[in-house]
């Protein structure tokens, strides 16, 4: 008969799963996703085995949700009623927020949201830059960026096991700035390749994956010294302050225009529940809102593919955070599209910002 120890938690490693389970849960198997589990007792005289069986397994996430009641939700709202939703969402007051605020912090989502998305922020202590991967959805993993190796991300050699890019939606790289740290040079050209490419080279194969990744880092001077003796990326390891890493970066989200988290910022209102967000976020990576702005505005000629890619991804993104059904108004597209931070070159002292210009 099943039973249910009589304990909250069990550290046992000694329990015989079968693998069907293994393969219908694979993100179980490198940790994050917590579960409930119904494990049976077989007694057996033999020493060298082990009585535990994992009878039944169920991971604690939404297991359905229904789109189009999503949508239908939406147009309900206005669009400030939303976003003051959204934000209360992820724990925060919308009262304390700014506008632009609100939307810096709903860029954090865009990853969750968007295929091979690729976002950094740095900026100072204390603004919550790491929470949101680490908490709010079972598909996104934050790690340490020091404690990355080529294996981990990727895929190991020796064992032809896939990393982290094969079981997530998003990785986040928590402490990425540092001057002083060491970067293994090996894995810095793999994930230019990667970032570029959407897909890795390890020995004789090469696989894709569809993995977003965040960095996100302290800075240790203020903006204006940044752009008076380096630049904004002055903070990143020597390894990753390469111009061929960072044009691939779709977004620079600036973490010094993000309000310090104060106690009484956080909300007590209603929102959504957090795992059936992420569930919407995840299922809206199938779409595509990239081109919706061409109707009313048009980019500027003089910016290049790779500038123009940040912006189209950045702006679809949000379009999928504030505009799910994919329809907007002129006014709502220009005045829901925050500056897109981009910077082509390390050379540079300051951060290109660009608008959508009108037709």
């Amino acid at each position: 008969m099943p039973m249910r120890p009589p304990f909250p938690t069990w550290a046992s490693s000694k329990v015989l799963v079968d693998s069907t389970t293994v393969k219908a849960h694979p993100k179980l198997l490198v940790g994050g996703v917590w579960c409930i589990a119904d494990v049976e007792y077989d007694f057996n005289e033999d020493k060298t085995t082990t009585p535990w069986i994992l009878a039944t397994l169920k991971p604690i996430q939404l297991s359905h949700f229904d789109f189009d009641s999503y949508i239908e939700a939406r147009r309900q709202f206005t669009t400030d009623e939303w976003i003051d939703l959204l934000i209360q969402s992820i724990g925060f007051n919308p009262e304390l927020f700014g506008k632009r605020s609100k939307l810096f912090q709903l860029l954090r989502l865009v990853p969750f949201c968007g295929r091979n998305y690729n976002i950094i922020e740095l900026g100072p202590k204390g603004t919550g830059k790491s929470h949101i991967y680490s908490e709010f959805s079972p598909h996104g993993i934050l790690v340490s960026g020091g404690e990355v190796t080529v294996a981990k991300l990727f895929v190991n050699n020796s064992t032809g096991k896939i990393g982290l890019v094969g079981y997530w939606d998003v990785v986040a790289f928590d402490e990425f700035a540092g001057k002083k740290k060491r970067a293994d040079k090996a894995l810095v050209d793999i994930m230019k390749n990667y970032m570029a490419n959407k897909s890795f080279s390890r020995g004789i194969e090469t696989l894709g994956a569809e993995v977003s990744m965040a960095f996100v880092g302290n800075t240790q001077h203020t903006v204006p010294y940044m752009l008076k003796h380096a630049d904004l990326f002055d903070d990143l390891p020597e390894q990753y302050h390469d111009s061929a890493f960072l044009d691939r970066v779709h977004f620079y989200l600036p973490g010094w225009e993000v309000d310090i988290i104060r106690g009484e910022m956080f909300s007590n209102g209603y929102g959504f529940v957090v795992d059936y967000l992420a569930e919407i976020l995840r299922s809206l990576r199938n779409h595509d809102f990239s081109d919706r702005y061409q109707e009313h505005f048009t980019l500027s000629s003089d910016i290049s593919t790779r500038d123009s890619d940040g912006i189209h991804k950045t702006f679809s993104g949000l379009m999928k955070i504030l505009f799910p059904e994919g329809e907007a108004t002129k006014e709502e597209i220009q005045g829901n599209t925050p500056l897109c931070y981009r910077r082509a070159q390390t050379g540079q002292r300051s951060a290109h910002a660009y608008r959508f210009h009108l037709r």
